[in-house]
Parts: structure tokens; sequence; C-alpha cells
């Protein structure tokens, strides 16, 4: 086989494996957690493993004790890592707890979190809240609509990306989590997860389709310039 071929065989290869799938972009999508629905007066909680090494990499817990008198928790929904471990939630430090942000569409999550946040370890990062004080209950969290947000590129909403890191140092890697949460427990809805070190954007992850597409025009490309060189 000449030169010509074999450099022309090696690029339909590689349009070929971009067609493949999103991990031809560092980027795949991954199994979500099933929802989790609240009951008032309880407790639940959902684990999630995210690099399907059965071992659970964060944790969703929703409490709904609906406290009516001056002070307490009315609902909170909280993620974070069952261990010291390294993962972490994009988030910030409120007054007393940690906060989820609520990334938009397209934020960046990587190695350096957006402006004012940072990668939340401890075991509770609320992502929402009603809290009374004084008898008056409040919103907290990213994912409370209106809220403060810091490190995100709007106001709280009750729908959004939480952005996570797996592991720490050279073998961290980033991803993020569709979330709406409201009273009624938490719905999730696509997860994705970058390769070692790589930053991700949330909720964009290429789309088959266009894979597909990019990989054929190249393959005709290639074998056009292999006809007329």
């Amino acid at each position: 086989m000449s030169t010509r071929t074999n450099k022309a065989m090696s690029g339909i290869a590689g349009a070929v494996a971009l067609a493949a799938g999103s991990q031809a972009y560092g980027i795949s999508l991954i199994t979500a957690p099933a929802n989790l629905a609240s009951t008032v007066g309880t407790t639940t909680t959902r684990g999630w493993d995210v690099n399907g090494d059965a071992i659970n990499d964060f944790g969703f817990t929703f409490r709904f004790p609906n406290t009516t008198g001056a002070t307490g928790v009315v609902w909170q929904g909280a993620m974070a890592p069952p261990t010291a471990n390294g993962n972490g939630v994009v988030g910030y430090q409120g007054a007393f707890v940690p906060y989820a942000t609520n990334l938009s569409f397209g934020q960046n999550v990587g190695p350096t979190p957006p402006a004012g946040a940072s990668f939340r370890t401890t075991t509770q990062t609320v992502l929402a809240s009603i809290y009374r004080s004084g008898g008056v209950p409040s919103g907290y969290g990213g994912f409370y609509p209106g809220n403060t947000n810091v490190g995100g590129t709007a106001p709280g909403a009750s729908h959004g990306y939480a952005g996570f890191r797996v592991g720490t140092g050279a073998t961290a890697r980033y991803g993020w989590l569709e979330v709406t949460i409201t009273s009624s427990g938490f719905t999730f809805g696509q997860a994705a997860l970058g390769d070692v070190g790589e930053a991700v954007q949330a909720g964009v992850v290429p789309e088959p389709t266009s894979l597909a597409a990019i990989a054929l025009g190249a393959s005709v490309f290639l074998r056009r310039r292999n006809r007329v060189a």
C-alpha cells in the first residue's frame, strides 16, 4: 500500500473514531442518579457512582421536617461526597453552610472554578432550601429561584447544572449533572464526565449526528484528495 493511501486511510480511521461517540471529544454522557422524591416529615437519600467503579462518589439528601415554628428547616436538598476523598461540588460558602452554584448552560467546569466559587468537599453542600427565621421562611442556595448564586451567570433557579470534581490532582476528572429541585424532591436529567484533567461545559455534549456528518465529510475529502494527488 502506498504512503499516500496509508495517509488517506489513517485520516479516514480518525474520522470514523470521531463519529464513534463523544469520547473522541474527551467527554461522555454517564448514568444520572434516579430521581429522589420527598415525603413530609422524613429524610431521604440517594447515592451516585459517577465513574462506574461500584463506589458512590456523591450522595444526595433531602430533608423535609416542614418546620412551622419560629426557626428551623422547612425543606432542604444537598449533594456531597460521602467521605473525605477529594471529590467536590462547585459552590460557595454561605453564612452557616456551603451552597452549590447553579451553573448556566455552557459554563466551564474544570481545574479553575467560576469566579467566587470553589470545590466544596464537605459532607453537606446545599443546593436549595427553605429556612424559617423569626417565623419568616426564606429560600437559600443557587438552586432556589432568584436567590444568590455565586459563580453562576444568573440568579438562582430550580433547574440548572451542578458542576463537580471526582478525584484530586493529576487524576481529577470534571463533570456536570442536570438538576431540578423543589419541595417535591430531586429530578435529574443528563450527566456527563470528562477525561482526566479536561474541562467540560455544563450541559454540552457533542451530538452523534453532527459527528457522523463531520466524519463522512472528512472521508469524502480524503478520498478526493487521494485521487487528485
